[in-house]
């Protein structure tokens, strides 16, 4: 990496791992890195927590449920009409 006319190599001692704050300082110069999933940071972080609240949940369920339930009583309506007019039709 070149600054001006001074020519500075990266090594380990120069990155900040993932999470990492930098105070006091008047100015960075940063490049992007991506060290793979391998590195201990990586392997040390959980995955994202869950937005949702349990009541949130809980009327997502209700509401699959009842979406659910009104499918099914939907064809057991179209079951019985098609019976009940088949039954019922007077034939000419």
């Amino acid at each position: 990496m070149n600054i001006g006319d001074k020519r500075i190599s990266l090594s380990y001692e120069n990155f900040l791992l993932r999470g990492s704050s930098l105070r006091q300082t008047d100015f960075i110069i940063g490049v992007a890195t991506f060290t793979g999933h391998g590195t201990r940071i990586m392997k040390n972080s959980t995955g994202a927590r869950s937005k949702f609240s349990r009541v949130e949940k809980q009327t997502n369920m209700q509401i699959f449920f009842i979406f659910g339930l009104q499918c099914v009583l939907c064809l057991i309506a179209t079951v019985y009409g098609a019976l009940w007019r088949s039954m019922n039709t007077v034939s000419t």
